[in-house]
Protein backbone atom coordinates (compact mmCIF):
# COMPACT_ATOMS: atom_id res chain seq x y z
CA UNK A 1 0.00 0.00 0.00
CA UNK A 2 1.38 3.43 -0.60
CA UNK A 3 2.64 5.18 2.43
CA UNK A 4 4.24 1.75 3.55
CA UNK A 5 7.49 2.94 3.72
CA UNK A 6 8.88 0.91 0.52
CA UNK A 7 11.22 3.92 -0.34
CA UNK A 8 12.35 4.48 2.71
CA UNK A 9 13.60 0.88 3.24
CA UNK A 10 14.76 0.45 -0.50
CA UNK A 11 16.68 4.07 -0.04
CA UNK A 12 18.31 2.55 3.25
CA UNK A 13 19.44 -0.81 1.72
CA UNK A 14 20.85 1.01 -1.46
CA UNK A 15 22.97 3.24 0.80
CA UNK A 16 23.61 0.72 3.48
CA UNK A 17 24.48 -2.49 1.31
CA UNK A 18 25.30 -1.12 -1.96
CA UNK A 19 22.27 -2.31 -3.89
CA UNK A 20 20.88 -1.16 -6.82
CA UNK A 21 17.79 0.76 -6.64
CA UNK A 22 15.20 0.36 -9.69
CA UNK A 23 11.25 1.75 -9.52
CA UNK A 24 8.70 0.53 -11.03
CA UNK A 25 7.35 1.70 -13.81
CA UNK A 26 10.66 2.45 -15.22
CA UNK A 27 11.40 5.96 -16.04
CA UNK A 28 10.42 5.68 -19.43
CA UNK A 29 8.46 7.13 -21.82
CA UNK A 30 6.81 4.03 -21.71
CA UNK A 31 7.06 4.14 -17.51
CA UNK A 32 5.70 7.63 -17.52
CA UNK A 33 2.54 6.47 -19.55
CA UNK A 34 1.36 4.12 -17.09
CA UNK A 35 2.23 6.39 -14.23
CA UNK A 36 -0.44 8.65 -16.18
CA UNK A 37 -2.94 6.01 -16.13
CA UNK A 38 -2.96 5.99 -12.69
CA UNK A 39 -4.07 9.83 -12.48
CA UNK A 40 -6.49 9.44 -15.53
CA UNK A 41 -9.62 8.17 -15.85
CA UNK A 42 -8.68 4.99 -18.33
CA UNK A 43 -10.52 1.52 -17.84
CA UNK A 44 -8.68 -0.70 -15.25
CA UNK A 45 -7.31 -3.47 -18.26
CA UNK A 46 -5.37 -0.65 -20.12
CA UNK A 47 -3.99 0.13 -16.53
CA UNK A 48 -2.69 -3.13 -16.51
CA UNK A 49 -1.21 -3.63 -19.75
CA UNK A 50 0.50 -0.38 -19.46
CA UNK A 51 2.17 -0.99 -16.52
CA UNK A 52 2.85 -4.70 -17.90
CA UNK A 53 4.47 -2.66 -21.33
CA UNK A 54 6.67 -0.66 -18.94
CA UNK A 55 7.47 -4.22 -16.83
CA UNK A 56 8.48 -5.79 -19.97
CA UNK A 57 10.77 -2.70 -21.11
CA UNK A 58 12.63 -2.71 -18.28
CA UNK A 59 13.72 -6.21 -18.03
CA UNK A 60 17.11 -6.32 -20.29
CA UNK A 61 17.90 -3.20 -17.95
CA UNK A 62 17.22 -5.37 -15.17
CA UNK A 63 19.08 -8.13 -16.22
CA UNK A 64 22.35 -6.18 -17.15
CA UNK A 65 22.12 -4.62 -13.77
CA UNK A 66 21.94 -8.03 -11.51
CA UNK A 67 24.98 -9.39 -13.30
CA UNK A 68 26.72 -6.59 -11.67
CA UNK A 69 25.40 -6.22 -8.30
CA UNK A 70 22.32 -6.75 -6.35
CA UNK A 71 18.32 -5.12 -7.13
CA UNK A 72 16.11 -3.53 -5.04
CA UNK A 73 12.92 -2.96 -6.04
CA UNK A 74 10.03 -0.70 -4.35
CA UNK A 75 7.66 -3.47 -6.30
CA UNK A 76 7.50 -5.59 -8.98
CA UNK A 77 5.00 -7.25 -10.44
CA UNK A 78 3.98 -9.39 -7.63
CA UNK A 79 2.59 -5.94 -6.80
CA UNK A 80 0.69 -5.35 -9.83
CA UNK A 81 -0.68 -8.81 -8.97
CA UNK A 82 -2.48 -7.53 -5.63
CA UNK A 83 -3.69 -4.46 -7.13
CA UNK A 84 -5.05 -5.16 -10.59
CA UNK A 85 -7.05 -8.60 -9.46
CA UNK A 86 -9.28 -6.46 -7.50
CA UNK A 87 -9.63 -3.65 -10.14
CA UNK A 88 -9.49 -5.86 -13.62
CA UNK A 89 -11.55 -8.48 -14.72
CA UNK A 90 -8.51 -11.02 -14.52
CA UNK A 91 -7.75 -13.09 -11.19
CA UNK A 92 -4.93 -13.04 -9.30
CA UNK A 93 -3.65 -16.51 -11.12
CA UNK A 94 -4.09 -14.75 -14.66
CA UNK A 95 -1.92 -11.48 -13.87
CA UNK A 96 0.51 -13.65 -12.70
CA UNK A 97 0.67 -16.29 -15.26
CA UNK A 98 0.99 -13.38 -17.79
CA UNK A 99 4.21 -12.57 -16.23
CA UNK A 100 5.37 -15.26 -15.00
CA UNK A 101 7.25 -16.91 -17.94
CA UNK A 102 9.31 -13.74 -19.26
CA UNK A 103 10.17 -12.10 -16.20
CA UNK A 104 13.04 -12.13 -13.80
CA UNK A 105 11.86 -13.99 -11.01
CA UNK A 106 12.69 -11.88 -7.38
CA UNK A 107 15.09 -13.71 -5.13
CA UNK A 108 12.91 -12.32 -2.37
CA UNK A 109 9.89 -10.09 -1.74
CA UNK A 110 9.43 -8.33 1.42
CA UNK A 111 5.77 -7.58 2.68
CA UNK A 112 5.30 -4.15 4.93
CA UNK A 113 2.44 -4.81 6.51
CA UNK A 114 0.83 -1.31 7.99
CA UNK A 115 -2.46 -0.36 9.25
CA UNK A 116 -4.39 1.52 6.12
CA UNK A 117 -4.77 4.11 8.92
CA UNK A 118 -1.05 4.90 9.07
CA UNK A 119 -0.32 4.59 5.68
CA UNK A 120 -3.10 7.66 5.05
CA UNK A 121 -1.70 9.49 7.82
CA UNK A 122 1.87 9.21 6.04
CA UNK A 123 0.71 10.29 2.51
CA UNK A 124 -1.40 12.95 4.02
CA UNK A 125 -5.26 11.97 3.41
Amino acid sequence: IDGAGKTTVCNYLSEEYDYHYMTQPEDSWIGEAARRALKEDVEPSCDLFLHMAAHANQQARLKSQLEKSNVVMDRYYPSRVAYQAVQTQFSAKEIEEMHFNWSIQPSKIVILDIPPETALKRKGR
